[in-house]
């Protein structure tokens, strides 16, 4: 999540810097501000569906095996136990993000 954030503030600052780096006969203060509100808006959709998708393939990993809900051939536990404890962390960030 940490990473996720460092990431989408990196890649918005560098467009923010690189347009200001233009020059302002170039680029406009507005239409700087216009492309970091885009930047940081794209950047949190994209996160969000990529935690969607994945959270999903990881669902449908443990319901397709068969084997006691773990990825693991043989059904051993450990991965199984794991996945729900990172499940468990995620559900409890993001009920914290909305409250």
């Amino acid at each position: 999540m940490v990473f996720g954030g460092i990431d989408g503030l990196t890649t918005t600052l560098a467009l923010i810097w690189g347009s200001m780096g233009a020059g302002e006969q170039l680029v406009s203060a507005s239409a700087v501000l216009v492309l970091g509100v885009a930047s940081l808006l794209s950047t949190a959709v994209s996160m969000g569906i990529g935690d969607y998708v994945g959270t999903l393939a990881e669902h449908e990993a443990h319901t397709a095996t068969g084997n006691g809900g773990s990825v693991l051939p043989g059904g051993r536990g450990d991965a199984s136990a794991a996945a729900a404890a990172a499940a468990a962390r995620r559900r409890e960030v993001k009920s914290a993000a909305l409250r």
